[in-house]
Parts: structure tokens; sequence; C-alpha cells
């Protein structure tokens, strides 16, 4: 005869679930749970296993893989330590079935690791959809001698885990690059499904950006490019103008644009946002660009001293289609101390 201790060993059998199954809110209360552990060898079995469960939930469709380690705060040594759930590469490719969104930091990528990781399964990143690469190069010191054959390796790295992943990701849609120096033989790897680029203090020769766009330009709807390098003085009317011609179906433009010798920006038809940095310039360069582009609804542009309430009040009157302008002053010396305008500006 079934005892009431089988009975009840029975029923709580039956309401076991699965911690995968688990909503947000009680996977909250179990991580509030560890953060306020105090036994080290207690956490260390819990880190683990959470590593083993997280590593098995990774095999639904995953969004965005920006990180190896999960990360929360620990009263163990100090508040501001942080404890790793770390997985092996291995792992997170032979886990995940669809990868959306990549970022190279989940990545140890050097000379080392580059035959390993052709090895591995990654079959995943062929749904990669948005890719972020950050370049891992960082000046340490002033002693160019000295650093120079560590700074060069670190690049050559940084080109190399470029390239291999871009070779990868055949349906690539959007791109951010970060502190790179590309050539013309690094972009022939962006696969020609780009939609949205944005190049974030990245150097590429004039003529490598003109050959890059005429095979890529006509699908793009999103440019952002800024480089902090010293660039010859007519480049700023020939990026605008190789823009131009190969971008007819751009929707957001962001440049930096480095001389006040400019006074043409072209004509965009399409273009929806825009926004221009570097040097202040004045209110008729500005009066031109929004002539040049119609039906442009939002737009942040550079001066070097504010902009009257009455210019904008006059733009929002003439434009019609103008529904925001952000104002950014020119950084100098002098204008760093002074406030920025009233953000109804």
């Amino acid at each position: 005869m079934e005892t009431l201790a089988d009975q009840l060993d029975s029923s709580l059998s039956q309401m076991t679930y699965s911690l995968l199954d688990l909503n947000d809110d009680c996977l909250h209360h179990i991580f509030s749970y560890i953060v306020n552990i105090r036994e080290r060898l207690r956490l260390r079995r819990v880190c683990k296993r959470f590593a083993q469960i997280i590593t098995s939930g990774l095999k639904t469709d995953y969004i965005c893989l920006s990180t190896v380690n999960l990360l929360y705060p620990s009263e163990l040594i100090d508040l501001t330590k942080k404890f790793s759930i770390k997985f092996e590469k291995s792992d997170i490719f032979n886990a995940v079935h669809k990868v959306y969104e990549l970022h190279n930091e989940i990545f140890n990528f050097t000379h080392d690791d580059t035959q390993g990781f052709l090895d591995l399964p990654t079959g995943s990143l062929f749904f990669v959809v948005k890719f972020i690469m950050k370049s891992r190069y960082t000046r340490r010191s002033n002693d160019q001698t000295y650093y120079r054959n560590w700074a060069m390796t670190l690049i050559e790295y940084d080109l190399a885990e470029f390239k291999w992943i871009l070779m990868r990701c055949p349906q690539l849609k959007i791109l951010h690059v970060h502190g790179l120096h590309l050539d013309g033989y690094d972009l022939k790897y962006i696969p020609k499904t780009l939609e949205h680029l944005h190049l974030i203090n990245t150097t590429i020769a004039l003529h490598d950006f003109g050959d890059f766009l005429s095979t890529h330009g006509e699908k793009l709807q999103t440019l952002v490019y800024s480089r902090h390098t010293v660039i010859p003085l007519d480049s700023d009317r020939i990026i605008i103008s190789q823009i131009e011609h190969h971008c007819p179906n751009l929707e957001t433009l962001g440049l930096q644009l480095s001389y006040r010798s400019l006074t043409n920006f072209g004509s965009f038809k399409n273009l929806r946002n825009l926004t221009i940095e570097g040097c202040g310039r004045p209110k008729s360069f500005y009066e031109t660009v929004l002539r040049s582009c119609p039906n442009l609804s939002e737009c942040k542009f550079t001066f070097k001293t504010p902009p009257s309430k009455e210019l904008l009040s006059q733009w929002y009157t003439e434009f019609p289609n103008l529904k925001k302008v952000q104002v950014e002053l020119e950084e100098t010396h002098v204008l760093a101390i002074c406030p920025p305008p009233p953000s109804s500006f």
C-alpha cells in the first residue's frame, strides 16, 4: 500500500520542471539568491551548474552573441568585482544554431588560435545579420621603436579576424567597424548584401573607398563615416562626391568633415537623416545642405557659435519636411568649457 510519503514524493516528481522553462521573474530570483551567497565553495558549484544550463539554453535561436562571459556582482570579495561564467568558443559554436548579431569581443583571436578557429563548426554564422568589429590595437607608449612590432602584430590580428568572420557571414546587412585601417583588399570581403555601414575612426584611402562604394553603394541605406587621421585637403569634397554618385538609396548619412573650404554638398533626394560633425560651419552652408536634401526630416549640425532660435524657426518654416534639428558646438579649447545650447535647439 502506498504511504503518504510515497504519494508526496510522486507529486513532487511530477511538479519538477526544467530550469529552461522558468520565466524571467523566476530566473531573476535565482540569480538574486546567487548574488547573496557567502560561501565561496557553494558559489563555484552553482556557477558551474548555471554554465551548463545556459550552454544548453543557447540551443534555441540566439539573437545576440556579444560575450562569452555571464557576469553578475558578488559580495564575496568586493562589490566592484564580478564573477564570470565562461564558455569555450567550441561550446558556443556547437550550442548556437543561429546567430543573428555577432560581436568580435567573444574571440581571443591570435595567430595561434587561427588554425583552431578554422576547424570549428561555424555554420551558425551563416545567419549573422549584424556584425560589430572593434580593434584591439591600443597605443600604450610613445616609444614607437620599442612597441612597433607589438603594435603591428595586433593590427594584423584585427584584420585577420575581420576577414575570417566576414567570409562566414554571407547574409550580413549591418556592419560596424571601429578603429581599423582598411584597404581595397580588406573591403572585398564585405558581402554585397550590406545595407547599413558604420565606419567609426576608420581609415580608408580615397580611391579604395570609391571602389568599394561602386560595388556596394547601391544597396546602402545607412552610411556613417568618421576618421581622426590627417587627410588630404580636398578629401571632404571627394568623399561626398563618391557617396552622391554611388549611393542613390541612402536614407541616413553621418560624416565628419575636416575642412571649412567645402561649399557644395551635392544632392541627396532620398536622405531622411543627416549628421555633420567636425569643424563648425556657417549657417549659409547648412542652408545649402537643406536645399540639397529636400526630404530631410532630422539633422544634427556643428556650429562654431550657437545659432539663434529665430534661425531655427526660419528653417522649420522654409523646409516643411524638417521635424528635428540638433545643434553641436565645435570642440575647441574655448568652447569646451561653455555649456551647449538648450536641447530645444
